[in-house]
Order: structure tokens, then C-alpha cells, then sequence
């Protein structure tokens, strides 16, 4: 795989998180409009959507942080060793 495409692949999962990210921001909203039955019976599903927004964005700092390494030209590199990292990986 190249660079080039590592980096297509990295933009696109990001996009789609973002697109997740907003969804998820969207229905937190919507679930708090209801009456207070209704809020109670959400609360349940907040929380799922809340980890699922919060593992969303640690996704995508470690993306952010990947197309920062390639546009250094330090992707591939492992960061603590600095030795090149196999394409397996």
C-alpha cells in the first residue's frame, strides 16, 4: 500500500467519524427535547452514544495524528524507537 493511499483511506475513516461524531451530537439533543418519561427511558441509550462519541474522538485524533506524521514524512516510523514500521503493521 502507499502513501498516497494510506492517507485516502486515513481521510475518508475521519470523514465518516466526523459524519458519526454529528449524528450522535444530533440525537443527544433530540433525546433531551422529550417529556421526562421519555428522557428517562433515553438516559440508557445517551450513554451508549456518549462512549461511542468519545471513542469517535480519540479515533480521530490518532487519524489527525497519522496525517500529521505523513505530511512530515515521519509515517512509518515508530516514535518511540524511530525505527520504519513493517506495512502489516
Amino acid at each position: 500500500m502507499d502513501i498516497g493511499q494510506i492517507r485516502t483511506e486515513l481521510e475518508h475513516r475521519l470523514a465518516d467519524l466526523i459524519r458519526e461524531e454529528h449524528g450522535i451530537t444530533a440525537d443527544l439533543r433530540a433525546s433531551a427535547e422529550g417529556d421526562l418519561g421519555d428522557q428517562a427511558i433515553g438516559r440508557e441509550g445517551e450513554e451508549v452514544l456518549e462512549q461511542r462519541n468519545i471513542h469517535g474522538r480519540e479515533e480521530m485524533e490518532r487519524i489527525r495524528e497519522a496525517l500529521g506524521r505523513i505530511d512530515r514524512g515521519t509515517y512509518g516510523t515508530c516514535v518511540r524507537c524511530v525505527k520504519k514500521i513493517g506495512v502489516s503493521r
